[in-house]
């Protein structure tokens, strides 16, 4: 359940600037909710990281943290880099 949550949150993080470059009036609100819900979604992966350290299952964590470091690292960079290209697009479009 935490995993299917946080992998939402990731995807609307992507998703909402790419909502916002069609609707670039209210871009401050997109760019704003994507960045708290790529937040959100970090915070759940590491609650469910929590979850297995009080099970004391190891072996699934030796399995994914590499991959979660990777992917996580991933999903910053992504909503950061979408969020400047549509930061630099709005203004382009102010400035035109």
């Amino acid at each position: 359940m935490i995993i299917n949550l946080s992998f939402l949150s990731l995807m609307l993080a992507g998703g909402l600037p790419i909502i916002a470059m069609f609707h670039p009036k209210k871009y401050h609100y997109y760019s704003f909710f994507s960045a708290i819900s790529c937040a959100l979604g970090i915070w759940l992966q590491y609650r469910y990281l929590e979850v297995l350290i009080r099970k004391a299952d190891w072996n699934a964590m030796m399995d994914i943290v590499p991959t979660l470091q990777l992917f996580l690292g991933l999903a910053i960079l992504g909503t950061i880099l979408i969020n400047v290209i549509l930061w630099w697009r709005v203004a382009k479009i102010k400035i035109e």
